[in-house]
Formats: structure tokens, C-alpha cells, sequence
């Protein structure tokens, strides 16, 4: 009877404490102590919203959810919550609008992967070597490092070329890579990557050792190089290989572009000249403009015939410069007489190192050609392009030069008397590789400009 009641006692006890627990009112949101909580509202997240959800359907994660974390191992910091928009600035400027500019809105909200997320740090494989970015599934692109964010141009321009890089992984994953481009290196695809050093990938026709570890990689990284690094960076590369990685990576070159065009009706070079305007006016990383080439040497002429070249009916010429080469044709044209009389037919100006040009006339008497060379000065600014010629004037002309040295006084006036900027001229090229012309415009007046087909 004793033990009855004392259960009986404690039943209704746990009834009335129940019963309390029922009433109590806790005012506590258990949200603060949820680390696995993604959702918000800030300022940041309507930014997201507005900039990528709603234009793109593309949700971008940062905030720590374990349903992206995949390996349970790693040990991944999410990012900080500054270096997201600035992040995410790069995306939007460098890949979604140059896509959007050159394939279309409609394009771009088919083909950009749905999900975007960020970590704070980079993962770690075990051989040593960082992840900078994956793709998956042809909806998802991860991207790690954010923390390191910087505003250097560098850092963007490197970002970006993960994003390229990983992007192609998206359009291979929804149109196979040509079944032609892994023969191009043949047998010489290898794992681990990393075994393989940056020289040895060269010789045989790869971008890095990155490059040599599988076909996919190998072409994720031609077309993350050709946008992003540049045409210029590319051929330099290309040019500085042995004959036969050079005509593999020409090769490869060429099946990205056709690619593009052909499994997903992209101009290829118009994308490209689209991220690298980003890159030189925006980031202004010098190191994907005409001066920075130039002062390596890797651009050798430029020619201009004003009048042959169809480029100049369909692109223009600046009135100034026309003005100063129709003149100096005129007096070239009017040192003799009529019976030998000369014409003017083409200038051409070599770059024979980082500060010496030399500016080359070409004329003609009935059916035979002649040359007058004039020696310049040469200094240009890696940093902003800025570009200063100087006619050398000792020792004195002798033959043609001497002939022909009033007649080219316009020409000789137009280039030391202005302070130029070099530049891929002209801007609305897109018959090919934006990098087949370049030129230079008067600083401060990018009205005033000559330029001209180069060669390598």
C-alpha cells in the first residue's frame, strides 16, 4: 500500500511538471545556437537576391550548411561575410555578363549552374596540392579560398581564371569535349598531376602539369588560359615550346574556338575580347595589354596601308593620322617628276626590342620597290601603356632615308610630338583573335589613333 502511493505521488508529480512545462513561455530564439541555420536576411543576402537569384535562378551559399560540405573530414572554414560581394562582383562582372553580352540572357539562365558556394579557405588533397574550385553535376560550381580575398588584380584575374576553368567543366558536362582533342597529346596524359613537372607538361603540348593529368582538365585549362591569361599570354607560351607542343597547343586552340561555335553557336573570340576588357579596364591588370607585350618583345611589326587594307574601310582610321599619311604620301609623291614619280606604299614599324622601333617606308618607282628605315626610341609603361617615340637623327641620313626625309616630316611630326597609349586597336575588331591588330592613341584623346595588323 506504502509503494502505491509513493508511485501514485510520483505520477502525479510528473503530471504537474508536464503540466508547468506545457505553460512555460521561453523566450529564446533557438535559431542563435543553430549553427546549420543558412536562411537571412541582410543586406548582403538581398544583394545576392537581387544580383544573381532573381536574374539567374542562382542561389549562392555561403553560410555553413553541412549538406554541402560533402567529405565529412575536411576541414573547411566558411567564408568571411565582407569578401562575399566583392566575390561575387567578379562573377557577375568577368563570366555572367560577357556570357550574357555574347551568347544571351537565355543562355546564360539554361547553362550557369544553379548553386554557387563558397568556403573561406581552400581544400587540401592529401598529396599537398589546394582545390581551387569544382564542378558537379552541371549545376554546381564550389569555389574555395575567399578568405585570401584581396583587391590586387591578381587575386581577381586568378579567381576568375577558376571560374572559367570551371564553368567549361559545366559546358562539357552538357556537351562532350570533341572526341578528337585527347589524341592531340596522345599518350601523354598521366596521374598524378603532380608528378609531372611544369617543364615536361610544356614539352608535351600542355598548359601545366595541371593540364597533363586528363583530357577534361587539359581542356578546362585551354580555355580558362585563352580567356582569362589572354591570346597574348597563350601564344607567348605556345611561341617559347618546341615545334611540336607548339602545333599541339595551336591545335588545341583551335578545337575550343570551334567548340564554342559549334556546340553552343558562341563567337569565341568575342567572349574573349568580352573578359579581357574586364580584366584591362576594370581590373586593369596590365598584364593582359598591348604595351606589357610589346615590352616582351613577343609583337615584332605592325603595317599600315591605309588605303589596300580593307580592315581600315571597315574598322576606320583617326582622322589625324590620315591626315598626316595621305600628306607625307603626297610629298613623297612629288619628289620627282611625273615621269619617276615615286609612290608611297605602306608603313611598317618594327619592334626590335623593348625600347628601340624602327619605322620602315616602303615606296615603289614603276615596278620596283624601295625601303627608307628611320630609327626610333622606344619606352613604354608596363603599368598604363604609356607609350613616348623618339626619331634618332644621328647619325644623318644617307640614301633613301635622306630622300625621303622632308617628304615623311607629317609622319615624323605625328609621332614625337604626342604622347601615346597603347592599345588592341581597333576596339570593335571581332573578324578573330582581338590581338591580330594593335596600335596606339594620342593620350587623353582616344580619337586620335593609328595602328595595324602585327605579326609574332
Amino acid at each position: 500500500m506504502k509503494n502505491f502511493i509513493k508511485l501514485l505521488t510520483f505520477a502525479t508529480l510528473m503530471t504537474i511538471v508536464v503540466s508547468c512545462r506545457k505553460k512555460e513561455v521561453l523566450d529564446v530564439d533557438f535559431n542563435k545556437y543553430n549553427l546549420d541555420f543558412p536562411e537571412g536576411n541582410s543586406d548582403l543576402d538581398k544583394w545576392l537576391n537581387t544580383s544573381f537569384l532573381d536574374p539567374y535562378n542562382m542561389r549562392v551559399i555561403y553560410k555553413f550548411n553541412r549538406y554541402y560540405y560533402g567529405d565529412p573530414s575536411a576541414d573547411i572554414t566558411p567564408p568571411k561575410a565582407e569578401n562575399v560581394q566583392p566575390m561575387m562582383q567578379i562573377v557577375s562582372d568577368g563570366y555572367l555578363i560577357p556570357y550574357k553580352k555574347v551568347a544571351g540572357l537565355n543562355f546564360v539562365q539554361k547553362t550557369n549552374p544553379k548553386e554557387w558556394v563558397l568556403y573561406g579557405s581552400n581544400k587540401y588533397q592529401t598529396d599537398g596540392s589546394a582545390i581551387a574550385g569544382t564542378a558537379s553535376g552541371g549545376t554546381r560550381i564550389t569555389l574555395y579560398g575567399l578568405n585570401y580575398y584581396s583587391a590586387a588584380p591578381s587575386f581577381a584575374t586568378s579567381r576568375l581564371y577558376v571560374i572559367h576553368h570551371e564553368f567549361t567543366h559545366i559546358l562539357n558536362q552538357t556537351v562532350a569535349i570533341p572526341i578528337d582533342f585527347e589524341a592531340i597529346s596522345g599518350g601523354s596524359y598521366k596521374q598524378p598531376w603532380t608528378a609531372t613537372s611544369a617543364a615536361t607538361a610544356k614539352e608535351n603540348g600542355f598548359l601545366g602539369s595541371y593540364a597533363s593529368g586528363s583530357p577534361t582538365e587539359d581542356y578546362a585549362e585551354t580555355t580558362a588560359t585563352l580567356l582569362v591569361s589572354g591570346q597574348s599570354y597563350y601564344d607567348n607560351y605556345a611561341n617559347t615550346a618546341n615545334a611540336t607542343a607548339k602545333s599541339r597547343l595551336k591545335l588545341k586552340e583551335s578545337n575550343v574556338v570551334n567548340y564554342f561555335n559549334t556546340a553552343f553557336g558562341i563567337n569565341f573570340r568575342q567572349l574573349q575580347r568580352e573578359v579581357q576588357n574586364y580584366i584591362k579596364n576594370t581590373l586593369k591588370d596590365p598584364a593582359v595589354s598591348f604595351g606589357y607585350w610589346l615590352n616582351r618583345n613577343l609583337y615584332k611589326t605592325m603595317s599600315i596601308n591605309l588605303e589596300n587594307d580593307v580592315t581600315y574601310s571597315q574598322y576606320g582610321i583617326s582622322d589625324p593620322f590620315k591626315t598626316a599619311y595621305l600628306s607625307a604620301k603626297t610629298n613623297v609623291g612629288n619628289i620627282y617628276s611625273n615621269a619617276s614619280k615615286l609612290t608611297m606604299t605602306s608603313l611598317k614599324l618594327t619592334f626590335t626590342s623593348a625600347t628601340a622601333m624602327t619605322l620602315t617606308v616602303n615606296f615603289s618607282q614603276g615596278t620596283t620597290n624601295y625601303v627608307a628605315v628611320y630609327n626610333y626610341t622606344m619606352a613604354i609603361s608596363d603599368a598604363t601603356g604609356a607609350t613616348k617615340f623618339t626619331l634618332v637623327t644621328t647619325p644623318a641620313y644617307t640614301g633613301n632615308a635622306l630622300l625621303l626625309q622632308s617628304a615623311m616630316q607629317p609622319i615624323f611630326t605625328y609621332l614625337d610630338t604626342n604622347n601615346f597609349t597603347a592599345d588592341w586597336l581597333p576596339a570593335g575588331y571581332v573578324a578573330g583573335p582581338y590581338s591580330n591588330f594593335g596600335g596606339f592613341y594620342v593620350t587623353g584623346s582616344p580619337t586620335n589613333y593609328f595602328y595595324g595588323a602585327l605579326t609574332q
